[in-house]
């Protein structure tokens, strides 16, 4: 897939997210994060996810919830993206965002401390990964 220049929210909608595709924002800025997670979530994307705290991620689902996302809409996000496994590295948090997605598409329950939660999707994933800022990417 060649790399795209593109606002993050733009991209989503030009990707046309199905069932086979997972997006995950790592840009940290809730005004280029948030139209996009919007547009992925209301997609069939087996896995929308977005890396920061905790708290970073709470605030991120308040301020979903004030547009027009449905409560499930908004309960799909895998915020902090990644399993936890005290990740600190760049590399180390992509194997810990990969393995979720992986564990997502072939339903695998993930309990965890940071939230419980269930998911069974079993398709071949199409990944897509927006941009940190202005088109350059992780």
């Amino acid at each position: 897939m060649p790399v795209v220049h593109a606002m993050p929210d733009d991209l989503v909608i030009e990707m046309r997210p199905d069932a086979c595709t997972a997006a995950v924002a790592f840009t940290h800025d809730p005004k280029l994060d948030d139209l996009a997670l919007m547009d992925a979530l209301r997609s069939p994307a087996f896995y929308v996810g977005a890396i920061g705290s905790r708290d970073n991620n709470a605030r991120r689902r308040e301020r979903l919830a004030l547009f027009d996302l449905t409560a499930e809409d908004v309960a799909r996000l895998h915020g902090p993206a990644g399993l936890h496994m005290g990740s600190k590295t760049p590399a180390e948090i992509a194997v810990s965002v990969i393995a979720e997605m992986t564990a997502v598409r072939h339903g695998i329950v993930i309990l965890s401390a940071k939230k419980n939660r269930e998911a069974s999707i079993t398709m071949m994933p199409r990944i897509l990964i927006l941009p940190t800022d202005q088109g350059q990417f992780p």
